[in-house]
């Protein structure tokens, strides 16, 4: 596949192709709003790799159409958007998120929804997450770190492992229309106990496995706190 590397991108960008890389890329559309300056989550970025890429004002949507050949996104950091949106990425189906910093870097607008990752409608399924550190302590907070907040036909298959998830909304991981579809993993992570709520909120908890995770003074976590 196409690789481009060390390249600023001021604009919206489309990937037309499966299997391009971008490495060492910094993505900063400061000088315009856009609800999704870089959308990657369409059948096109099929095998799409994200490398030490920089996203200073830019709400990265992540995702493929293919779960054999996911969008992988590794070493990169991602600082929100200066337009108050209040999400640091969005995230479908089909991707792997690896040894990245999401920290929301500007002033949320009054009453955004600040997530670290945020899915909205459709699925979320087959999902690693490995390795980051999510920050979420804004003012006006209203979520947590990851992930869903609506229903799709196809909700699980995550694995949520070694991560620091740090979140003063309700709760830090979200898994609340769960239907059967595939398994929740949440193991190894280090969960601070700045949340409002639990640092789990789910409608089935027989489809989450949860484990080996601690707080922030390495004390055991359960599922309620």
């Amino acid at each position: 596949g196409q690789v481009v590397e060390n390249m600023e991108f001021r604009s919206r960008i489309s990937i037309q192709h499966a299997n391009v890389t971008f490495r060492n890329c910094r993505f900063d559309v400061s000088d315009q709003w856009a609800w999704h300056p870089a959308d990657f989550d369409d059948a096109s970025t099929a095998g799409a790799h994200f490398d030490h890429c920089d996203f200073v004002d830019a709400l990265p949507v992540f995702g493929s159409a293919d779960p054999e050949n996911p969008a992988v996104i590794t070493a990169c950091r991602m600082r929100g958007t200066s337009n108050g949106y209040g999400d640091t990425m969005k995230g479908g189906s089909n991707f792997v998120l690896e040894d990245s910093l999401l920290r929301y870097e500007y002033t949320p607008s009054e009453g955004a929804h600040s997530d670290g990752i945020q899915s909205d409608a459709g699925s979320v399924a087959n999902v690693v997450v490995r390795h980051n550190e999510i920050e979420v302590i804004l003012p006006g907070t209203a979520n947590g770190c990851l992930f869903e907040n609506q229903g799709g036909p196809e909700m699980g298959n995550w694995l949520i492992e070694n991560n620091i998830l740090n979140s003063d909304g309700g709760h830090t991981v979200r898994a609340p229309n769960l239907n059967g579809w595939g398994r929740v993993i949440v193991r190894n992570n280090r969960i601070p106990r700045n949340y409002l709520y639990g640092p789990l909120l789910t409608n089935r908890d027989d489809l989450v496995d949860w484990s080996d995770n601690v707080d922030e003074n390495d004390d055991p976590l359960g599922e309620s706190g």
